[in-house]
């Protein structure tokens, strides 16, 4: 861990300098195994820059310009010879995805019109019928591209596919200078093509979560599990209540935490430090809005009943608590384990009752190696389980099998 400070008592703490910032300059190569391996039998080795490339470069392409779009379409019909889309040419204006013809013409450097021309423009059409996988669950996230040396045709049956058939488009213009001639179907695989970001543990500003969104639209990624929340940080501006930002967001040497939380994972004694931030409500509004632009739903976690230090822990803090005690005897419970079943389906009558989904790291859907029985749920059972351990060296290599055959919905987190 980077930036290391020393106190004594009666005087003021000071970092080491030698250790400032976040690129580790004074760390060595992790070459032994007894300097990477986590426990003895660890069976996790990590590659080397050099160990990578040689690994990969064994790998054979098959066709170079399939790869030119990631994810790799459906179809990707390839012709010979290409177009070049210069300022002669124009955009048939779509009064229902405007913002998508708004975008492919800002990328070539082309006006927007509302008639079509004989030659040398983008047509950008709804199409119903696309469904090139056959399935419903990206049924409105597929599209169709079908370039000639005449005009372009963007086809797509809602928003998401218009959009997914820019980033494609702008994939193929790699040159910046002319398009293969082509037809492209593509529709995803999978309803769930998320990232997870933790900003609790290591803060990123709005600036980087921009970038970050603006990286996933091009890989068509469209969830965004955003972690606001945990021991090491509260992130998000909650007028209410001041105190979980103005204390729960910072990071310092104060050992009554007065004023901040202690220093964690490297972020050193001062307020100012890498573990420092927190996003205003206008900040999240922004978020919000840029994701939405990209086809990307924003999932926030709030973290309860654990993993919450920065805010009000919870779980282990209950056993000894006596409100804990008098609720347990006022609800007729036995112990804190039935406790977190309560809790659970608490959780699942308030997210039923809001209309939402209930998402859950898989360690709450379980007592002990015993999976919590998902009809047992008293109204929503639009549960997905986030399985995080799904570790093959530790031999948890089935634990999304178990959770989906249990009836969770899974995402490999």
């Amino acid at each position: 861990m980077p930036n290391w400070y020393v106190w004594a008592e009666g005087l003021t703490s000071r970092d080491i300098e030698s250790t400032q910032g976040d690129t580790l300059t004074f760390v060595g190569p992790f070459e032994r195994p007894e300097q990477y391996q986590r426990y003895a039998d660890d069976g996790w080795s990590p590659f080397t820059p050099e160990s990578r490339f040689k690994k990969n470069d064994e790998l054979a392409v098959s066709n170079v310009s399939e790869k030119l779009v990631i994810p790799t379409p459906v179809e990707m019909n390839m012709k010979s010879g290409s177009v070049k889309v210069d300022s002669s040419w124009t955009v048939v204006n779509s009064t229902k995805y405007y913002q998508v013809a708004k975008l492919i013409a800002e990328h070539f450097g082309l006006t927007i019109r509302s008639t079509k021309p004989q030659e040398k423009f983008i047509d950008i059409t709804e199409q119903h019928d696309l469904n090139p996988l056959n399935v419903s669950t990206t049924v409105n996230e597929a599209y169709l591209i079908q370039i000639s040396s005449q005009y372009i045709t963007v086809s797509a049956r809602a928003k998401a596919g218009m959009f997914y058939a820019y980033q494609t488009l702008k994939s193929i213009h790699q040159d910046g200078k002319s398009l293969p001639l082509c037809v492209i179907k593509d529709q995803p695989r999978f309803a769930y093509r998320g990232m997870h970001l933790d900003v609790g543990r290591n803060f990123f500003s709005k600036e980087e979560i921009l970038k970050i969104l603006e990286t996933m639209a091009m890989y068509k990624l469209n969830q965004f599990h955003f972690h606001l929340t945990e021991d090491e940080g509260w992130r998000l501006e909650i007028p209410g209540i001041p105190e979980l930002t103005e204390i729960g967001s910072r990071r310092c040497h104060d050992l009554n935490e007065d004023t901040c939380i202690l220093p964690q994972l490297g972020s050193g004694s001062s307020k100012n430090g890498l573990g420092s931030g927190f996003y205003t409500t206008e900040d999240y509004m922004e978020i919000l809005r840029y994701a939405n632009d990209r086809n990307i739903q924003v999932i926030p976690e709030i973290d309860m009943p654990g993993h919450c230090r920065a805010g009000d822990e919870v779980a282990g803090a209950w056993k000894e608590s006596p409100e804990c005690k008098k609720f347990l005897s006022k609800k007729g419970i036995n112990d804190t384990a039935t406790l977190k079943r309560y809790f659970a389906h608490f959780m699942s009558n308030l997210t039923n009752d809001e209309g939402l989904h209930m998402a859950v790291w898989a360690d709450a859907l379980k007592e002990g190696n015993a999976l919590y029985n998902i009809s047992a749920f008293p109204t929503n059972q639009n549960i997905i389980a986030y399985n995080w351990d799904n570790l093959w060296e530790r031999g948890h290599g089935d634990k999304a099998y178990k959770l989906a055959n249990a009836g969770y919905k899974v995402c490999v987190s």
